[in-house]
């Protein structure tokens, strides 16, 4: 891996995937990976506001819950109990990509 690999492992491409949801995780990728790599939180928080910015209601509310780190509200205890691999296999089907 040289080190443009390293320093953003979801830079976006002009060649995009037609389905709309792999664009979108893309996109969601991209940004928690810009949000990641800064300390400042104006520039966090600027980044987090465009990409919410053109979000639906429905959209939003989602987004905002997995760059917050849980997918349920907070008054909600129930957990998702989901291995990294199978959220790896659920990714990687979603995607149309293999492990290599």
């Amino acid at each position: 891996m040289d080190k443009m690999e390293t320093e953003q492992p979801c830079e976006t491409t002009t060649n995009l995937a037609d389905d709309e949801r792999g664009a979108s995780f893309l996109a969601f990728c991209h940004v928690a990976s810009q949000v990641s790599a800064t300390t400042k939180r104006l520039e966090k928080a600027a980044l987090l506001g465009a990409y919410f910015a053109p979000l639906n209601d429905d959209d939003l509310r989602i987004a905002a819950r997995f760059f917050a780190g849980s997918v349920f509200p907070l008054s909600d205890q129930r957990t998702l109990n989901v291995g990294q691999s199978a959220l790896m296999k659920a990714l990687l089907e979603v995607s149309g990509t293999d492990e290599t």
